[in-house]
């Protein structure tokens, strides 16, 4: 509960020196849904530049009421501390794609080649010009999108039951329409405002986008 936060952070804190100790622990994986009832999870223990150097297994649970439960077992090892975060709602917290260059149907003239490798795992939402998805097929050329390697979402949009979904991301590069995917993979969210969301972490090399598209082209 608050001021310690709502939920256990199931992302690696920004440095290893957070919550009070030396080696703060987050969850790695998802928070459960109240349909998935007591889920294990994997604790992990981020130290100097390990974000997982220790381990724990913990059960978790969603209430009725809307909050999260943990059993939580002693820690590996001192000094460590289970971390709490107030989780942010993607889908009203997000930024805006919308760049028309950025549009899987924009050819990339050659003036300016463009690159995603200053995102950083924020949530986005892509908007006209640029389109109002990430694209889910594979790009028409691979010099689109104001780019020479256009990077597709490799898989279907979630339903709003569906929750947080992680995806493969693929760059189209020459000949090969899944260049570069290994470790690339997106997450993505439907929103019930009609929209979807998409967490997308920095390219794995330049000059890589990530392309947008307009629903039903």
């Amino acid at each position: 509960m608050e001021p310690a936060g709502t939920a256990m952070p199931t992302e690696v804190p920004p440095t290893w020196n957070r919550c009070g100790t030396n080696a703060p622990m987050w969850m790695n994986g998802q928070l459960p849904t109240l349909a998935d009832g007591e889920v294990s999870r994997q604790a992990c223990a981020y130290w100097e530049d390990n974000t997982c150097n220790w381990q724990a297994t913990i059960q978790v649970r969603a209430c009725d009421a809307g909050y999260f439960v943990y059993k939580l077992p002693a820690t590996p090892n001192c000094n460590m501390v289970y971390c709490g975060a107030s989780p942010v709602d993607p889908c009203s917290d997000y930024i805006v794609l919308n760049e028309a260059w950025r549009n899987v149907q924009q050819v990339n003239d050659g003036n300016e080649d463009r690159c995603d490798d200053g995102f950083g795992g924020e949530w986005y939402r892509f908007m006209e010009p640029a389109g109002t998805v990430m694209t889910t097929e594979v790009p028409p050329s691979w010099n689109r999108c104001g780019t020479d390697a256009p990077m597709w979402l490799n898989g279907q949009l979630p339903t709003l039951a569906d929750g947080e979904v992680s995806y493969q991301a693929c760059a189209y590069y020459e000949g090969d329409t899944c260049a570069w995917s290994a470790t690339r993979h997106v997450r993505v969210r439907a929103c019930r405002a009609g929209y979807f969301v998409f967490k997308l972490s920095d390219t794995s090399t330049c000059n890589l986008v990530y392309c947008g598209a307009s629903v039903g082209e």
